[in-house]
């Protein structure tokens, strides 16, 4: 038992998941108003990607669902859609 006046602070790792810190900005919404981001695909197609918010901190958040290596679109996402070809330039 903690006495009064004494505070204590604890962590907890409930469980570990793969995630990636993102600018907020380059989040989308699809026609059903599901959250995710656009991704570049084979060919430079373009594939919204549903997503899970992992953690928000004031910088960025954290997301899961992308897999292991992927190619987020930072810029223009709001210009193009699912299944769109572009001309990507990589950086």
């Amino acid at each position: 038992m903690i006495p009064s006046g004494v505070s204590a602070e604890v962590g907890l790792e409930l469980e570990t998941k793969m995630a990636v810190k993102i600018t907020p900005a380059m989040l989308a919404l699809d026609e059903e108003g599901n959250l995710g981001v656009k991704t570049l695909e084979q060919e430079d197609v373009i594939k919204f990607v549903p997503i899970q918010i992992v953690k928000a901190e004031q910088d960025g958040v954290w997301l899961s669902g992308l897999g292991d290596k992927v190619d987020i679109v930072t810029t223009g996402q709001g210009f193009v859609r699912d299944g769109d070809r572009v001309i990507a330039v990589r950086q």
